[in-house]
């Protein structure tokens, strides 16, 4: 990720998985289709 210009904080924070997990009750939930064809569950 260093060779694509991110910086070392944002390499470790991604690499330390913070803030990253499911939410247990969310109050809602919205699915979207990119016009790449990715696909994401918010």
């Amino acid at each position: 990720m260093a060779e694509l210009g991110y910086p070392k904080k944002t390499i470790q924070l991604y690499a330390d998985k913070v803030n990253v997990s499911a939410l247990k009750k969310p109050d809602i939930v919205t699915t979207y289709l990119g016009p790449c064809g990715d696909f994401i569950i918010l």
